[in-house]
This record gives structure tokens, sequence and C-alpha cells, in this order.
């Protein structure tokens, strides 16, 4: 019987994306990679975002939405396997919580100004319909 790794949550978001052509890409604590590279940030750029995932203690929920502009359902854990995206290209994040600064990199482009929610139930929305190739989330 495997035991499930549980994610033990401290103010630093830890965050993963996916991307069609290379998977799950290295994970990430703020702007720190896990796996020690020098990494900034999640995403390989020019490949859009197909999922994602994020959890920290001042984080409640978190969603995406699809290149069809419809918002997907609200989770509220870390899930590394299926993550939070329907496989096809993410346009756009929301993550509810306090104290957290979020970018993203769309695809082709530029990175986009960074967006801070300081209220316990307040939302960063993300996106303007353009598929995202790269995302740092950090807590301020």
């Amino acid at each position: 019987m495997e035991v499930e790794k549980k994610t033990v949550l401290t103010e630093d978001p830890k965050y993963c994306v996916a991307t069609k052509n290379f998977g799950w890409d290295t994970e990430m604590i703020g702007t720190e990679a896990v796996d020690g590279s020098d990494k900034y940030q999640a995403g390989v750029m020019g490949q859009p975002i197909t999922n994602f995932t994020v959890a920290a203690k001042g984080i409640k929920k978190a969603r995406v939405r699809n290149k069809r502009g419809r918002w997907l359902p609200y989770h509220t854990t870390y899930d590394k396997v299926n993550g939070f995206g329907d496989g096809t290209e993410i346009t756009g994040i929301e993550i509810v919580g306090s104290g957290y600064m979020v970018s993203v990199h769309y695809k082709g482009g530029s990175w986009a100004r960074g967006v801070i929610t300081l209220d316990e139930d307040g939302a960063v929305l993300i996106g303007t319909g353009s598929p995202i190739d790269a995302l740092w989330i950090e807590k301020v």
C-alpha cells in the first residue's frame, strides 16, 4: 500500500505547472526551485501551461481559466497528479488568500505586471485570455 505524501504548508507558496509537451515542471517554493536549479519561475517559455497546482497557509483556494474562457472549479489542495486544469491552454489564474503576488508570462509576449492580494478573502485574478507559459508566485 502506497502512503500518500502530505504537503506541509508554509507561508511561502508551493506551486508547479505542467505543459502538454513536457509534463510537470520543477516544483517551486516562492521564486526558488525545489530542485536547486536557478529557475525563478514555473513553466517552459513557448509551451502553454495546461495544468497548475498551488498551496500555502494563506491560500484558501485557486482555479484556472481555459482557452475557451471557462473558469474551472476551485481547488483547495496541492495536486501534482492532476492539477487544476483540463489539459487545454490556461489563459487565467485566480488565487484567493492573503499576501501573495502573482505574475504570468504570455506565450510569445512579455511578463504581466504582478498582482497582489492583501485581504484574507481577496482574489488575485491575472490573465488576458492569451496562453500563459510561465508564472511566479511569492509571499509579500
